[in-house]
């Protein structure tokens, strides 16, 4: 049990958050291990290996698909950040969703220096939003086991959430301003 007094966790109460983690981790295995076995993914990998294996279609063809799909994603990650200091949970996921799908896109596309910057800004991006994402999941994951709400406070401070909110709007603020290096 939680003594206030002296800001310790029995033993025994560890042991069984450990088990229950422990548990929930083999279950999650389970579900993804479902998942890649699925036709879906099946068809996802075969179609890429059809497309690997196709002709090149050119050079400039290549570039204005990829040009156009950059620049959606771009339109998507203002549209999603207008209201960042007052967005959901539920919107800043998919922001860094978004911001994950630019800067896989920017590698991709945009060979060598000519999006140096802009992958520096996507990648500490990507790091807070997934640092915040990983603190939310945490604190949920830890109420939803009953672990003591003192103890969920050490782990995941709630005044870290405000801070982390802040930094990924100023990295926001900052990739918004940037020239895209595609054009």
């Amino acid at each position: 049990a939680w003594s206030a007094q002296t800001g310790t966790v029995a033993a025994v109460d560890s042991v069984r958050w450990i088990e229950r983690l422990v548990a929930r981790a083999r279950e999650a295995r389970v579900r993804l291990r479902a998942q890649l076995d699925s036709a879906r993914v099946a068809g996802l990998l075969l179609g890429l290996l059809a497309w690997s294996e196709a002709e090149p279609h050119g050079r400039t063809g290549l570039r204005r698909v990829a040009t156009r799909c950059l620049d959606r994603l771009l339109e998507r990650v203002a549209r999603a950040t207008a209201d960042w200091s007052r967005a959901s949970t539920t919107q800043r996921h998919r922001v860094r969703i978004l911001v994950k799908r630019l800067r896989y896109g920017v590698e991709l596309a945009v060979p060598g220096d000519d999006a140096r910057e802009w992958r520096g800004v996507l990648r500490t991006l990507q790091e807070e939003l997934g640092e915040f994402n990983d603190a939310l999941v945490a604190r949920a994951t830890l109420r939803r086991l009953h672990v003591p709400e003192a103890l969920i406070e050490r782990v995941a401070p709630a005044a870290d959430e405000r801070v982390r909110i802040e930094r990924a709007g100023g990295g926001l603020v900052q990739l918004l301003a940037l020239p895209p290096p595609w054009r």
